[in-house]
C-alpha cells in the first residue's frame, strides 16, 4: 500500500469516526448558541466570521469537523438556538468555488456518522461510502466523484429544509444571494431568540447586538456581488464534461434551491 492510500484511510477514518452522538455532545459541552451548515461556496465563512466576531458562541470543533456540511440536522437538546441553513441558487457555482479552491474536504463532511439511521437510503449511501473508498484508493486521492457529491447535496437540502423540525432548535433557511434584504430579520431573530428570550439585555448581550448591528445593518451592502471570486464555471461543470446522469442532477438540484424561500424560521415544535 502505498503513502498516499496511508494517508487517505488516516484521513478517511478521522472523518468517520465523528458520530452523531459526539457532534452533539461537543455542542451541549460547548455551549454552542447559533451554527450554520451549507453545501460549501455559499459565502457560509463570510457569515460564520460577523457572528464569530459579535461574541455569539458559534465557535464549535463540531461545527469544523462536520456538522458545518453535514447530511442531516441532529436532535439536539441545549444552548443552542438554532443552525442557520444557507445556499445560492447555482449548484454549479458553489461546487465550482470549491474546486478551484481544492476544498474537497467539505464533500466528505457531507457522509452520514456511522450512527446515522435513515432505512429510506441508507443503502444508496452505503454504495456511496464504498464507490468513494475504492476510487481514492485507485490514485484518485481527494476529488469526489461528481454524482455522488451531488446526490448527497440533494439528500441534505431536503433534510435541513423540510418543514416538520423536532430537533430542539429553530432551522434559518438563507438565500445567501438575497442576505441584504432579509438581513434586519436575522438581527431581529437573534435578538429576541438569542439574546434577550427573558426580555433584557445583560452587558454580553448588549455588547453582541452592537456588533452585529455595526456589521449587519449599518452595512449598506453586505455581500457585493462583484467581490464573489468565482463568477463562471469550473471546467469540470461545463456541459460538455457533465455527464448525461451529472445534468440531470444538477437540474434536480437547482429546481429545488430556486422554489427554496430566501428566508424563513422553521420552527422547532419540542
Amino acid at each position: 500500500m502505498s503513502s498516499n492510500d496511508k494517508k487517505y484511510i488516516k484521513n478517511y477514518k478521522k472523518i468517520y469516526s465523528i458520530l452523531e452522538k459526539d457532534i452533539k455532545n461537543i455542542f451541549i459541552k460547548q455551549k454552542t448558541e447559533i451554527s450554520i451548515n451549507s453545501f460549501g461556496g455559499v459565502y457560509s465563512n463570510f457569515l460564520y466570521d460577523i457572528l464569530k466576531n459579535s461574541g455569539l458562541n458559534i465557535n464549535s470543533s463540531a461545527y469544523h469537523s462536520k456538522n458545518c456540511h453535514y447530511i442531516r440536522p441532529i436532535k439536539i437538546t441545549s444552548n443552542l438556538k438554532c443552525i442557520l441553513f444557507l445556499y445560492n441558487e447555482d449548484i454549479r457555482i458553489a461546487l465550482s468555488s470549491q474546486i478551484n479552491r481544492n476544498i474537497f474536504h467539505n464533500y466528505y463532511k457531507l457522509f452520514p456518522s456511522y450512527d446515522y439511521l435513515n432505512n429510506n437510503n441508507i443503502n444508496d449511501i452505503n454504495n456511496i461510502k464504498i464507490k468513494n473508498i475504492l476510487h481514492n484508493l485507485r490514485g484518485n486521492h481527494d476529488y469526489p466523484l461528481i454524482e455522488d457529491w451531488l446526490k448527497l447535496i440533494y439528500t441534505q437540502i431536503e433534510c435541513w429544509t423540510e418543514n416538520n423540525n423536532n430537533n430542539g432548535y429553530d432551522i434559518i433557511i438563507i438565500n445567501m444571494n438575497k442576505l441584504d434584504d432579509y438581513k434586519k430579520d436575522l438581527f431581529k431573530y437573534i435578538l429576541h431568540n438569542i439574546c434577550s428570550i427573558n426580555g433584557s439585555l445583560n452587558h454580553r448581550q448588549r455588547h453582541i447586538m452592537m456588533k452585529l448591528y455595526n456589521s449587519i445593518i449599518l452595512q449598506k451592502e453586505l455581500i457585493k456581488k462583484n467581490n464573489r471570486k468565482t463568477k463562471e464555471y469550473n471546467r469540470r461543470f461545463s456541459d460538455d464534461n457533465l455527464s448525461f446522469v451529472e445534468k440531470e442532477w444538477v437540474e434536480k438540484i437547482d429546481k429545488k434551491l430556486i422554489e427554496l424561500p430566501n428566508f424563513k424560521i422553521i420552527k422547532n415544535t419540542i
